[in-house]
């Protein structure tokens, strides 16, 4: 069986061990249902965004702008047209 390492802050590892403990786990436990999902389901079992303000491409308006346009792609709503360049 292999050892995995990773550092996580004394206050959350506290608070993660309290809440795993509630539900009769231990965190070597938590982890191995965790990694059992990943692989299963070959995903992370939870959305991930980038936090808003760090990169003006994920911020919602664009983020909302761009799955508007996606939508409109799939229903064939979509035109093509030249790239115009700009110096």
């Amino acid at each position: 069986m292999a050892q995995i390492t990773f550092e996580l802050d004394d206050d959350k590892k506290d608070e993660l061990e309290e809440i795993t403990s509630s539900m009769g786990l231990n965190l070597s436990s938590l982890f191995s249902v965790y990694a059992a999902k990943v692989i299963r389901d070959r995903c992370i079992p939870f959305y991930i965004e980038a936090p808003e303000g760090d990169d003006p491409f994920y911020s919602k308006t664009n983020m909302d702008h761009l799955r508007k346009s996606i939508a409109q792609l799939n229903e064939g709503r979509a035109s093509e047209h030249e790239l115009i360049e700009v110096d």
